[in-house]
């Protein structure tokens, strides 16, 4: 509270006659209003008019940026539970119950936090001083006399100073009768006591035998595990020699005896299965698979063309992009259609303009009625010509004789 501006009067005598009260405001005297008055009647009307128009002004300003929001004093909700808390503080966020329990929390993650510092502090000073312990220990140790008293005493009670892997040891030994010394070879019946303890053959018995070539019978031990052959001449010489013979098989899947070409290689062996028995697993594992996990092998397999194709050259792109396009085009209209030989009967034109154009800029038109293949026609014929002729002219008016035949010809293939 600010401190309000006054003025003694004295009389001829020096002794105080009245105390004089100003206005904070205006200066004006207020000496006939209250005591703890600070301004006249004027300056505080005008400060109680100034006093509303600022509460109106924060009102407005409240009431939109509620409007702009969507904020409802009166729809607040506890941010950890559900609870209405609209009769709460402004600022509150949550209700009692659960501002306690994050109380008690904080205080517990307090008391934790204090705690690990002490003990922290503890184990300081407790390994300061133990340096200090281990030291002395440590030359006491190196005395003649405790040395002779610790061997005494390990000459009367050796089961103190055993390990705990020895006693584990001895346990077991304890319970199963087992005798390190006894032990001799599973194969050979050798005595195999002087070697580990994990042991259960003799060294010859151990050592896996000489592998050698299935074709010059030489070593190749110093081969990986898989290597039946000396090296990759030897491996074709066995498979021309198997290829002469025209030997059969069995398959273990059908149960049929039948030529070796019948079945697949893995590796440099045959499969114990023949291609249409593997053909017809894998036709029936396809179509026992749920629609996602075909969804994921076709995602899985676009995926691996685009890397492919990311890492091609220009040439290999319009190579490939040719052989998708006769996919296509064998899938829809036959295995036995030939687009080359097609274009060739055309001698490289258009079917009705007869322009010379290449095969990448032409288009391939069918008969929409019968869905076969009528010839290869230029853009401009296929997409503006031959549609116009085709579906907007009445039939009276269709006298072109090359249009005319040309849409005969899908007719009569």
């Amino acid at each position: 509270m600010s401190t309000q501006p006054s003025v003694v009067q004295l009389n001829m005598f020096g002794n105080v006659e009245r105390e004089q009260h100003l206005c904070s405001d205006c200066g004006a005297d207020i000496s006939y209003r209250r005591r703890d008055a600070q301004r006249c009647e004027p300056c505080s009307k005008i400060r109680h008019k100034e006093r509303q128009t600022t509460a109106a002004n924060r009102q407005r300003r409240r009431e939109r940026y509620r409007e702009k929001t969507g904020y409802n004093p009166e729809g607040r909700t506890c941010e950890s539970c559900p609870a209405d808390i609209s009769h709460r503080g402004n600022m509150a966020k949550r209700c009692v119950s659960c501002s306690e329990a994050l109380d008690k929390e904080r205080k517990r993650n307090d008391y934790r936090a204090n705690r690990t510092a002490a003990l922290r502090r503890a184990n300081s000073y407790y390994h300061k001083n133990r340096s200090a312990r281990l030291q002395y220990a440590k030359g006491r140790r190196q005395t003649p006399e405790y040395k002779q008293t610790r061997q005494e005493w390990k000459e009367r009670n050796p089961e103190k100073f055993l390990t705990y892997r020895q006693r584990k040891k001895q346990r077991h030994r304890e319970k199963t009768g087992y005798n390190p010394e006894d032990r001799t070879c599973e194969d050979c019946g050798a005595d195999i006591s002087h070697m580990g303890h994990n042991a259960k053959r003799c060294a010859p018995c151990s050592t896996p035998p000489a592998r050698t070539c299935m074709v010059c019978h030489a070593d190749i031990s110093n081969r990986g595990s898989r290597a039946q052959f000396c090296g990759e001449e030897c491996k074709q010489r066995h498979q021309q020699s198997k290829e002469m013979e025209g030997y059969t098989k069995i398959c273990s899947k059908c149960g049929e005896t039948k030529e070796h070409t019948e079945f697949g290689w893995h590796y440099n062996l045959r499969r114990s299965t023949c291609k249409s028995c593997e053909v017809k697993d894998q036709t029936e594992r396809y179509h026992n698979f749920t629609p996602e996990q075909r969804t994921r092998r076709r995602r899985l397999r676009r995926e691996r063309e685009q890397i492919k194709r990311v890492n091609q050259s220009p040439e290999e792109k319009a190579i490939l992009r040719t052989k998708d396009r006769q996919a296509r085009r064998r899938n829809r209209y036959g295995p036995d259609f030939d687009e080359n030989t097609l274009y060739l009967e055309q001698e490289g034109r258009c079917a009705i303009c007869r322009i010379p154009k290449s095969l990448d800029e032409m288009e391939l038109d069918h008969d929409h009625a019968t869905d076969k293949p009528r010839g290869f026609l230029c853009k401009n014929c296929n997409f503006k010509l031959l549609p116009v002729y085709e579906d907007k002219f009445p039939h009276q008016y269709q006298d072109s004789p090359r249009l005319n035949a040309y849409l005969l010809k899908g007719k009569r293939q």
